[in-house]
């Protein structure tokens, strides 16, 4: 037996090069791999203007890249995230900003400001692997009527997909010194530059899925806080490479379990931290909508 070395960079949303505090969910399935991911974000319960200047509260899901059909992993993560700022108004500004990340700490961001505001009852996050490329979408609602009319404004962004021919869900465990570690390969969930602790902020993510055979599904999910949100690895010799989300712990975040359900999670901050590996939901299936658009 060989003792692993562990090497550590973080893949943050909106802002490069920085750990942030995030909360998040993961399918804790065994690893699958798929080629399409997808979640709904909305933050109408939430008043921008008692976020903070200089702030903001962002709702991201994010995945680890793979090769084949096992648990080859490429090193890569994948992120879509939407994220409400107060720019000072009631209705706030939401920015987009797909993303990809690699172990070796390069990255890129295809960021788009001020696209909509609070009030959307409804943004898709959405990911594929096409290709030679990975295609992020937003699927952004600006209100109930469009919803009803599945008549979304579509936003695009591609990049490489760096070997990467599938994307990968569930967990995978290693062993580091006989001691277990868990990666959770596609997660969905909160982050922002600072805790955000002056206002009970909520941001609802439903929907979450991925696309396997006879359609979108889900599976059972429980809750990871940032100092637990490995995401992928890479093994070179006796040293492994590892990726987290966000990386700092979210403090005082939690959920709200009278709005949180089987592919929902209502997270908001409480002030009361909610304990890591939590379930979010049991139950497993196939994913339910009233919209068409952001799926096909």
């Amino acid at each position: 037996m060989y003792c692993l070395v562990l090497i550590f960079a973080s893949p943050s949303l909106i802002f490069a090069d920085q750990n942030q505090p995030y909360i998040g969910g993961y399918f804790n399935n065994s690893f699958a791999t798929t080629n399409k991911v997808i979640a709904s974000i909305s933050y109408q319960s939430t008043n921008p203007q008692l976020i903070g200047t200089n702030t903001w509260v962002g709702g991201v899901i994010s995945v680890a890249g793979a090769t084949g059909t096992g648990n080859t992993q490429t090193g890569c993560v994948f992120q879509n995230g939407v994220a409400l700022y107060n720019n000072g108004s009631t209705t706030g500004s939401i920015n987009w900003a797909p993303q990809w990340w690699k172990i070796d700490g390069t990255y890129q961001i295809g960021q788009s400001n001020n696209i909509a505001s609070v009030s959307y009852p409804a943004f898709y996050e959405r990911m594929d692997v096409s290709g030679s490329n990975i295609i992020y979408k937003l699927y952004a609602y600006p209100n109930l009527s469009a919803l009803q009319y599945d008549a979304p404004v579509v936003y695009s962004w591609s990049s490489s997909a760096f070997s990467s021919t599938n994307f990968l869900i569930g967990t995978s465990t290693v062993y580091v010194n006989q001691i277990p570690v868990t990666f959770k390969h596609f997660q969905f969930g909160v982050e922002s530059p600072n805790v955000v602790n002056n206002t009970n902020w909520r941001v609802l993510i439903s929907k979450v899925g991925y696309y396997a055979t006879g359609g979108w599904k889900f599976q059972p999910a429980k809750t990871s806080l940032g100092t637990g949100a490995l995401i992928t690895y890479v093994i070179n010799g006796q040293t492994l490479y590892y990726m987290k989300v966000g990386s700092l712990d979210y403090t005082g975040a939690n959920i709200d379990t009278s709005s949180t359900y089987n592919d929902s999670v209502d997270w908001e901050w409480s002030g009361t931290t909610i304990t890591p590996d939590t379930y979010l939901w049991y139950g497993s299936g196939s994913v339910s909508d009233s919209v068409s658009r952001p799926y096909n």
